[in-house]
């Protein structure tokens, strides 16, 4: 099976309801998701095992990451 596909083609999974949505694809060795979501929402903090990387396409985001804070 090709991991070339259309992101829109790929199935929604609702992370915390309707407030953060993604979309994955995965590899066999790489995972790829783009997450949406939605105005003025605020994630729980977390601690993901695995390092993230993340990039905004449309709007602002502020993070937290220990004790340092970017908006």
């Amino acid at each position: 099976m090709s991991n070339l596909v259309d992101i829109e083609d790929v199935a929604v999974i609702d992370v915390w309801g309707q407030t953060v949505r993604a979309r994955r694809i995965e590899g066999d060795r790489m995972t790829f998701a783009l997450v949406e979501l939605a105005a003025n929402s605020a994630v729980p903090e977390h601690r993901p095992d695995n390092e993230q990387i993340g990039m905004v396409m449309q709007g602002r985001v502020t993070f937290t990451i220990e004790d340092a804070t970017r908006a």
